[in-house]
């Protein structure tokens, strides 16, 4: 019996693998259309119900899914129907700045989606967490392009508002603008009013200890 070559068998394992990489990528590509298909289902039953929350959550999500999946021309459809519903919001505005500056990594671009939002100057209930959210991510965007005044200003507006509301707000603070600034050095006073804030309050297990760690470096 005459012994198959190398190039051979090497064909056969090769054409396996193939094979079994092939039937996993239409599997995976079969699993997005049905997450997809379950938030725009999601999306119609909320409108029909005129639950404008639960519309611009699931927007929220379906947005996600398709810029997590490389569907960026449908995750911008999906954030603009989520902006058309709610246009006055700040948080379909900032979600237009996530897509920009952490998907496509274009802080810029992202700027210019944030000057677009105006900040309620007495914030209530939801609101507080989602002006944080922006000063936040705003700080970050500065931070990432180098403009030292302007990252210095809203670092220092960040502190005030989180030492102003730090009863008020319930979502995890932010750490990576204020790590970025204090690698640089930039604006210390105010990183230091800011952690101290939220030492003030319960934080999860990763944040107590990044922020103990972030104090003893500018203490």
């Amino acid at each position: 019996m005459p012994k198959t070559s190398r190039a051979v068998r090497s064909k056969t394992h090769f054409d396996r693998a193939h094979d079994r990489a092939v039937k996993l990528v239409f599997k995976v590509s079969r699993l997005n259309q049905e997450i997809a298909f379950i938030w725009i289902e999601f999306c119609k039953q909320a409108k029909e119900r005129r639950d404008k929350e639960d519309f611009d959550l699931g927007l929220s999500f379906l947005a996600m899914h398709y810029a997590m999946t490389g569907q960026n021309r449908r995750a911008e459809d999906a954030l603009q129907k989520r902006e058309q519903a709610s246009p006055n919001a700040i948080e379909p505005k900032l979600a237009w700045a996530r897509h920009f500056g952490t998907a496509l990594q274009n802080p810029q671009r992202a700027l210019e989606h944030l000057d677009r939002a105006h900040l309620p100057k007495h914030p209530r209930g939801t609101q507080i967490d989602s002006c944080f959210n922006y000063l936040a991510y705003r700080g970050l965007m500065l931070l990432q392009l180098g403009k030292k005044p302007a990252a210095e200003s809203a670092m220092v507006t960040l502190a005030k508002f989180t030492e102003k509301h730090i009863g008020d707000t319930i979502f995890f603070f932010d750490m990576y603008f204020v790590r970025g600034m204090i690698e640089k050095r930039w604006a210390i006073p105010a990183c230091r009013r800011y952690l101290r804030a939220i030492s003030s309050r319960e934080q999860v297990s990763h944040d107590t200890a990044e922020t103990k760690r972030l104090l003893g470096l500018i203490s």
